[in-house]
């Protein structure tokens, strides 16, 4: 789990009991989060827009294998402005890997670099961005027998998995941003 992320109640509560053991944990924990200032401005529920998530079958481990690009806005010291997106539809494997650009034969080696050190799934899922439904990657899902499907157009919801993960790194970076700003001013 990142530390400093403010998970919430339940991976908070989780990973206090790895450790530690006392009367009345669950209420002290639940009183805790609530009164982080972080999660309460970042993870405020009356400013939560919602939209149901969709659901992707998949039969086993890399079955189906979602990705996206997520940009965070900004530029790394490497140069890296965007963040490949990779998560396994049947166990939530996820990996998020850093890239200069958001071109297809960058997104391609991304892809063909992770998958040679893990394994090549059986059905690649994406939205309908250029990047993605190119000939570059269906180059590479022909070359290694991958089948390739899409959400459809102005649909996030068909590529749930991926969708969640940004969400989670949008609250991460939004959390410790504003940490660091409640700390300079304490």
């Amino acid at each position: 789990m990142f530390q400093g992320t403010h998970s919430g109640r339940d991976k908070t509560l989780q990973k206090v009991r790895e450790n530690f053991y006392f009367n009345n944990l669950t209420d002290y924990v639940t009183k805790y989060v609530q009164s982080c200032l972080v999660c309460q401005h970042i993870k405020d529920p009356r400013h939560k827009g919602w939209a149901p998530l969709g659901h992707i079958e998949c039969h086993g481990p890399f079955d189906l294998v979602s990705f996206d690009i997520w940009s965070p806005g900004a530029t790394s010291v490497n140069g890296n402005n965007c963040v490949l997106t990779v998560i396994d539809g049947f166990s939530k494997w996820a990996r998020a890997i850093p890239l200069p650009n958001h071109e297809a034969v960058t997104v391609a080696r991304a892809l063909h670099a992770l998958f040679c050190q893990t394994f090549w799934p059986r059905r690649i899922h994406s939205d309908r961005a250029p990047e993605f439904t190119g000939v570059v990657l269906k180059e590479l899902a022909d070359l290694y027998g991958v089948e390739q499907s899409f959400t459809t157009a102005y649909h996030p919801q068909g590529n749930a998995y991926a969708e969640r993960l940004h969400k989670f790194f949008r609250q991460t970076i939004a959390s410790i941003i504003d940490s660091g700003i409640n700390t300079l001013i304490s």
